[in-house]
């Protein structure tokens, strides 16, 4: 089962860290044009430049985890899910993006070079951090609903897609199969099943 679990998040972060390089495009493409020909100076090169590239980076990055990568952990898709799952993305990639950002003004401080190549290393630290961030909390588990893990099965009219957990089904045909034990002092022989715990 560990073995498993283990085999879906690694192809989990292989999606993920494909999904990332439309929006490290997003975020290269961005910086260069501002740090280039709009913003100057130092603050204007390396400090408000990765802040307005990172959050153009973050709109496209969190689409494509929301329709792609996660999709098995959102329940339904509305503009109110969308919305609500966006803003935990947010502050978990503003996180990661402090982050970032201390990495990348150390490897200038370091090594002097090119804000884009700093950047890039940077964005290699802060990507896995906030895929630890996404993969726990934003898109974690814990956030699907009781209703839908327990009671819709592939098929069901209305059951979100990707919300039916084997394990779950499992354990429920499990509890099914236990044998029905008469309770004493019911008269007319009803048997109702129920778990026997053994001391």
């Amino acid at each position: 089962m560990r073995i498993e679990n283990l085999g879906k998040d690694i192809l989990r972060l292989v999606k993920y860290s494909l999904s990332t390089l439309p929006g490290t495009g997003v975020d290269m493409l961005v910086l260069w044009l501002f740090s280039h020909y709009v913003l100057n100076g130092y603050w204007g090169e390396y400090i408000l430049s990765p802040i307005i590239s990172f959050e153009c980076a973050v709109l496209v990055n969190f689409t494509l985890a929301y329709f792609f990568v996660w999709r098995d952990r959102v329940t339904a898709f509305s503009a109110k899910s969308f919305f609500k799952h966006y803003l935990g993305y947010n502050l978990a990639s503003t996180g990661t993006f402090l982050i970032k950002m201390c990495f990348l003004m150390l490897f200038e401080r370091l090594f002097g070079w090119d804000v884009l190549i700093c950047n890039l290393l940077a964005l290699c630290f802060a990507g896995f951090m906030n895929f630890l961030l996404n993969e726990r909390v934003v898109f974690g588990n814990g956030k699907l609903s009781r209703k839908h893990r327990f009671k819709n099965k592939p098929g069901d009219e209305g059951a979100p897609q990707g919300t039916f957990d084997p394990e779950v089904a499992e354990m429920e045909q499990e509890v099914k199969n236990l044998p029905a034990v008469p309770l004493e002092g019911i008269s007319d022989g009803t048997e109702v099943a129920r778990e026997v715990n053994n001391p």
